[in-house]
């Protein structure tokens, strides 16, 4: 199922057998969202691209939308909220200089006792 560009942001059905992801592997540049079923044995069909009503939709629409997830239950917040509150001030944030973080990844050291 892996392609040679980069995919990201994995979301499962809730019985494991649709997986959800963005990918690149079209053009290299535009992320699109695929969806590929997963059968009884583990194995993956054939990725496609998520449909829309306009078949030249991803041709023509060059902003980019790639965190989709797979939801069972209502969405109870309005877009307007939504959009509020991406349009909110950011809030400052610190970091605990203690933690050591890998600048590359972001994982940090856990010591298991």
């Amino acid at each position: 199922m892996n392609s040679t560009e980069t995919e990201s942001y994995h979301s499962w059905s809730t019985n494991g057998r649709w997986l959800v992801f963005s990918s690149r592997r079209i053009d290299g540049v535009h992320t699109r969202t695929f969806i590929a079923h997963v059968d009884e044995d583990g194995r993956f069909g054939k990725p496609f691209v998520l449909p829309k009503e306009n078949p030249d939709f991803y041709n023509n629409y060059l902003l980019n939308f790639n965190r989709t997830e797979l939801m069972t239950g209502k969405i109870t917040v309005s877009p307007q909220k939504i959009r509020d509150a991406a349009r909110e001030a950011a809030s400052p944030v610190s970091f605990d200089p203690n933690v050591k973080i890998d600048a590359l990844s972001g994982a940090c050291k856990i010591t298991v006792k």
